[in-house]
């Protein structure tokens, strides 16, 4: 009985253990969006994969500079894009294969990655959701999280713009600003 105790004991002590280094070792954080008249959206940001763009994305929300944030952008199908009224317009490195970073996060729906200029470094507050897959975007654009619970509230929102189809510039489906749809952040973990 006692060699069992302890085998037991020994196994109990293994587990805890174990449990409390993939605790601290932890290489992602949730944050909930809510889109004003539409609801909550959570994704997980991979700090592992995308740790610069992780640590900026995070530090626009704390520091409140998402605070006048909306969604500025769509394009069906493809993605819904927003971060414009954010007052830090700092770039980042691209954490992408084409400018020398290892990133494989696929392009695919749900995904969140970095919206920027044609300068591989140019990423500073803009940022797009996936709407559908497009892996040709792979290698060039900073993903670095992807939509765990209320996809159907960023579809939701897509077809609404959709068939308001109030769009300021066709070419690239910026919207007209009294579509705009306002947003929040909140850090989860």
């Amino acid at each position: 009985m006692r060699r069992f105790l302890s085998v037991l004991l020994s196994v109990l002590m293994i587990f805890v253990l174990v449990s409390t280094v993939a605790s601290c070792s932890k290489s992602s954080n949730h944050v909930v969006i809510t889109f004003e008249g539409y609801g909550d959206v959570t994704f997980e940001l991979y700090e592992k994969e995308a740790p610069i763009t992780v640590a900026h994305f995070l530090k626009l929300i704390k520091d409140g500079s998402y605070a006048n944030s909306y969604v500025n952008r769509l394009q069906p199908g493809f993605v819904l894009q927003a971060g414009a009224g954010c007052t830090d317009n700092s770039t980042i490195k691209g954490e992408f294969k084409s400018n020398g970073v290892e990133n494989n996060i696929s392009h695919t729906k749900g995904v969140l990655s970095m919206a920027r200029g044609k300068g591989k470094d140019s990423a500073s507050n803009q940022f797009f959701v996936m709407l559908g897959d497009a892996t040709y975007l792979d290698g060039n654009y900073a993903a670095f999280g992807k939509c765990t619970e209320g996809f159907e509230i960023i579809e939701k929102i897509a077809k609404d713009l959709k068939e308001k189809n109030s769009y300021a510039d066709t070419y690239y489906y910026f919207l007209k600003q009294d579509a705009y749809i306002k947003m929040s952040f909140r850090i989860v973990d």
